[in-house]
């Protein structure tokens, strides 16, 4: 047991897995990058058979996700799903392709549909 600043913590304390990106590479895949270094592929299609999680089964609903706190949600925060899920049913990604298009790295509370196009630069 550790104490640190009057709490006792277990010894074994892992760190908290977070995802810090993502991008749709499909209707019902994921690739997910996570804070411990992963890059996995995500078939998401089994939990469009949970009621609750239904709506992911629609590509548009799929690829407009939100990072929030480490966790990908849906539809304003209504949906998520817990990254420890993400990384146990992914299929580690040896290199992954990340140079086209762009992976969608969200902050905190952002929303991501598309990559955003590149602004013109200004004229002199």
């Amino acid at each position: 047991m550790i104490v640190k600043n009057g709490i006792c913590y277990p010894d074994d304390m892992a760190p908290v897995l977070k995802v810090v990106f993502c991008r749709a590479v499909g209707d019902s895949r994921l690739r997910v990058g996570f804070n411990n270094g992963d890059v996995r592929d995500v078939d998401v299609s089994p939990l469009f058979s949970v009621p609750a999680l239904a709506p992911l089964g629609n590509p548009e609903t799929l690829r407009s996700f939100a990072l929030d706190h480490g966790v990908l949600t849906w539809l304003d925060g209504e949906l998520d799903v817990a990254p420890e899920w993400l990384f146990d049913h992914g299929q580690p990604i040896a290199y992954p392709d990340v140079s086209v298009p762009p992976l969608s790295v969200a902050e905190s509370g952002a929303a991501y549909d598309k990559p955003e196009e590149s602004a013109p630069p200004p004229s002199p």
